[in-house]
């Protein structure tokens, strides 16, 4: 279950990358490069898909243990 979650959020990511890359109508998918071309504050929103989406949860699956820990609290 743990990769299928980490994975749906890593497809998030995907998916906002090709929007990315289709409002700029650029072929380079090279993640910084995409952020710097965006005008703000779509450059920011970006950087944070990077932050959450792709390395705090899919890499680190944060979002699991946070699902964890709040319904181990609520007695779930």
């Amino acid at each position: 279950m743990d990769r299928l979650i980490r994975e749906a959020f890593d497809a998030l990511f995907h998916a906002a990358r090709i929007a990315s890359m289709t409002y700029l109508s650029i072929e380079v998918s090279r993640w910084d490069l995409i952020r710097r071309e965006l005008p703000e504050p779509y450059g920011d929103k970006f950087k944070e898909f990077i932050k959450v989406l792709h390395i705090k949860y899919f890499y680190h699956g944060a979002i699991l243990r946070i699902w964890l820990k709040r319904n181990l609290i609520n007695g779930i």
